[in-house]
Formats: C-alpha cells, structure tokens, sequence
C-alpha cells in the first residue's frame, strides 16, 4: 500500500510541474500579446499626430505645437525600444519604425529646423539621439533611399 501512496506522491508532483509549465507559457503568450498591443498604441498615436501635422500645415504656430508633440511621441516611443521594454519580434518592428522616421525627419531641411527650435536643453530628445546614434548606418541608408527618390521625382516635375 505504501507503495501506492508512492505514486500518488509522483503524479501529483508530476501534474504539478506540468501546470507550472503551462501556467509560464500563458504567462510568456500574454505578455508577447501586451508588446504587440503597445506597440499598436503607440504606432497609432504616430499616426495620428502625423495626420495633426497634416491638417495644420498652413499655421506655423499650430504646425510647431504639433510637431513638437510628434517629436514627444517619438522620444517616447525611442524610450522604449533603448529599454528593451519590448519582446523580441516587437522591438525589430519598433525599430523599423524609428529608424525610418528619423531618416524622413533628417532628410527633411524644415524637419531638420523645426527639430533645432524644440531643443531646449541638452537632454532635449535624448532617447532619440541615443537610438539615432546606435542606428546611425540603417537611418543614413533610408535617409539617402528618401533624397534619391525626392531628387528623381524634382527631375520628373
């Protein structure tokens, strides 16, 4: 009889072990599910600040505030992915994105002076220089890609 006791003891340990593995493996899918779904948020609050951008074009106070605000998101955004707040598959989304916004920014000479009037001090978007600083070869190589095509459409108009 002992001996079945035995094996109560084991399957039970057994059982046990096996819902810990199954409990760590929800626990990893749920928060792979949290990374895509910030990663969404903040996508979609780019975007929304880039269509801001847009609206207001013709008013350059608005168009400064605005751009400001973009600039705030993409610090934000930068924060993150320097902090590796992100899962794997996440954080290379994350940074494709960066690395191509911040390419479009410096390819861009009234980005490049809207950005020098929002520095306000030296720590002033200090996230996205650390990042842009990291990926200097990827945003010089997408940077370049965007003053190509910019200059073979002046040739074309």
């Amino acid at each position: 009889m002992e001996w079945l006791a035995d094996l109560a003891t084991v399957a039970a340990t057994i059982l046990a072990a096996f819902g810990l593995i199954c409990s760590a493996r929800s626990g990893m899918l749920q928060a792979r599910s949290n990374d895509l779904n910030s990663l969404l948020q903040v996508t979609n609050q780019l975007r929304e600040a880039e269509a801001r951008l847009l609206e207001c074009e013709s008013n350059s106070i608005k168009y400064s505030a605005e751009f400001v605000n973009y600039l705030n998101l993409l610090e934000t955004f930068a924060t993150a992915v320097n902090g590796k707040l992100f899962g794997k598959a996440t954080l290379k989304i994350a940074r494709s994105r960066l690395v191509n916004d911040i390419a479009i920014l410096m390819a861009d000479a009234g980005s490049r002076a809207e950005i020098e009037k929002a520095v306000t001090s030296s720590s002033t978007f200090r996230e996205l220089v650390q990042f842009e600083k990291k990926h200097r070869r990827q945003v010089e190589l997408v940077k370049k890609c965007i003053q190509d095509l910019t200059d073979s459409n002046a040739e074309l108009v």
